[in-house]
């Protein structure tokens, strides 16, 4: 049988059966089989981000644009999300915070040095990121 839904769509009880498949969720393929869920073609949600800005909550990869010294806030933690933030190829100094309440490795913010650096910050819970 075929589920067709626009909009989101909640399982309220157990996903069950051999495999299933589902497409065009967000460009992305998933397979549900043996209990895991895989993905093929994953998107990620993008942004280009400048001083003073703050990071939208759905972004899984930031691109800082501007500015030699400047400060970009982390969207407030959720346990699981991942965030990937690069400096682009002219930025170099710029200082993460973290959101309102959260840390950043027991830190209120990280300084990004490298001109073209790169972190990848997990949320381990509603109040901690860490860089891994």
């Amino acid at each position: 049988a075929t589920l067709g839904v626009t909009g989101a769509l909640t399982a309220k009880s157990t996903v069950s059966g051999a495999a299933a498949t589902f497409t065009t969720i967000a460009g992305t393929s998933l397979a549900l089989q043996g209990g895991s869920i895989t993905s093929a073609n994953l998107v990620w949600d993008v942004e280009s981000v400048g001083n003073g800005a703050t990071i939208a909550a759905a972004t899984d990869f930031a691109l800082v644009t501007a500015g030699n010294r400047s400060n970009v806030t982390l969207p407030a933690a959720a346990a699981g999300k991942n965030l990937r933030v690069k400096l682009s190829s002219s930025i170099g100094d710029v200082f993460v915070k973290a959101g309102s309440g959260d840390l950043i490795e027991g830190e209120p913010f990280i300084l990004m040095e490298s001109t073209g650096s790169a972190i990848t910050c997990v949320a381990y819970d509603a109040q901690s990121w860490f860089i891994v």
